[in-house]
């Protein structure tokens, strides 16, 4: 059965939480199979191992207990996630702010 960009984002998102494929890339792959293309060499090339899941959130919150001065950089090591996902944690998830002053 065919699916709509707008179903494939959604079923993307209930599954990933992080956007893992922007729309663009959707409608792309969907003009890719209206085509026939062979997609067997790109499968598992948008593959995340890492989302924003309940068991990173506790980890990078208790790495933020220890030490409020760690740079996301450090916890996106320390983590081994990507920077974009581990930025998202502290604003997002933990409702952290930087004070400046």
């Amino acid at each position: 059965a065919c699916c709509s960009c707008m179903e494939i984002m959604q079923e993307q998102h209930k599954a990933f939480l992080d956007d893992a494929l922007s729309k663009f890339q959707v409608y792309k792959l969907i003009k890719a199979v209206q085509s026939g293309a062979n997609l067997s060499a790109i499968r598992g090339s948008h593959d995340h191992k890492t989302v924003r899941r309940p068991e990173l959130i506790a980890a990078v919150q208790k790495s933020l207990d220890a030490d409020r001065r760690t740079i996301i950089a450090d916890l996106a090591m320390e983590h081994d996630v990507s920077y974009g996902t581990i930025a998202k944690i502290p604003h997002k998830e933990l409702g952290l702010v930087k004070k400046i002053g």
